[in-house]
């Protein structure tokens, strides 16, 4: 299935981001099934599904962190599909923080700046910069065993946007917080994606988080993408059963559609326009 992306505001820094005809086999498993999506500059798209559907898989294959066996991956119009991942300028927030324990906030958020080989002034400055855009401008001199899980996760998101990355990936990176954190900090990472207006490829296997953040969501199942569209689109229009049970609370009940009425228990219902 291909989707265009509609037209999404954007301040000047995000790209656009084309997944094209993209498969990926592990063994006999067809992990990406000819996955195509168009992601518009500065849009946030949400890929859900159940472990095993294929949304990581195509997260690491657009970070570099994997690779595809047919198909491409254009970023800002460039074929990237063959790019080594740290020629990419990806930023990549998973599940687990992975900080280094060792080293305060700023140390930490400053680490791949030092990589690139920016000065130590200019690494200090832009890792205070990002650690005040995500709420713990106080915290800088902190180690991440003083913090909270909630707190960690900023750290590593401050980590991936220091280096001004051309897209932010976010592979589960609420999953470990409680009920409580996990909404609060959803609503602060879409603050700041908006605020900055970086594309975002976000895979979850959490409904709500996912109808919550997203512009749009896609909802995939054994490597295809089923459905693609606004949240209300798809809780509302489902295209396929699995999208109509894995999205919201359905109860399925047989009928006969035809000539636009669906007949339930006798009953002739109109159908929205569109279905069948």
């Amino acid at each position: 299935m291909t989707e265009s992306s509609p037209n999404t505001a954007s301040n000047g820094h995000g790209v656009a981001v084309a997944f094209q005809d993209m498969h990926r086999w592990y063994g006999s498993v067809h992990a990406l099934n000819g996955l195509s999506i168009d992601i518009a500059p500065g849009e946030l798209i949400a890929l859900l599904g159940p472990s095993g559907c294929g949304k990581t898989t195509a997260l690491r294959a657009l970070g570099g962190l994997d690779d595809v066996d047919q198909g491409r991956i254009l970023v800002d119009g460039k074929d990237v599909t063959d790019v080594p991942t740290n020629k990419r300028n990806m930023g990549i927030v998973f599940q687990a923080y992975s900080l280094f324990p060792n080293m305060t906030a700023r140390d930490n958020v400053a680490y791949g700046l030092r990589l690139r080989g920016v000065d130590g002034a200019t690494r200090k400055r832009k890792a205070e910069e990002t650690l005040e855009l995500v709420g713990l401008g106080q915290q800088a001199g902190r180690y991440p065993h003083q913090m909270s899980g909630g707190q960690q996760q900023r750290v590593a998101l401050a980590r991936a946007l220091a280096i001004e990355p051309k897209v932010l990936l976010l592979d589960e990176p609420l999953s470990a917080l409680d009920a409580k954190v996990r909404r609060q900090l959803r609503e602060e990472i879409r603050r700041i994606q908006i605020m900055i207006g970086i594309t975002t490829l976000f895979v979850t296997h959490d409904q709500e988080e996912a109808l919550a953040m997203g512009d749009r969501v896609g909802v995939m199942s054994a490597g295809r993408l089923e459905q693609i569209g606004p949240p209300s689109e798809l809780y509302d229009r489902p295209k396929t059963r699995f999208v109509a049970e894995f999205v919201g609370l359905t109860n399925r009940i047989a009928a006969t559609a035809q000539g636009g009425t669906v007949n339930v228990f006798g009953t002739a219902v109109p159908l929205l326009e569109g279905s069948t």
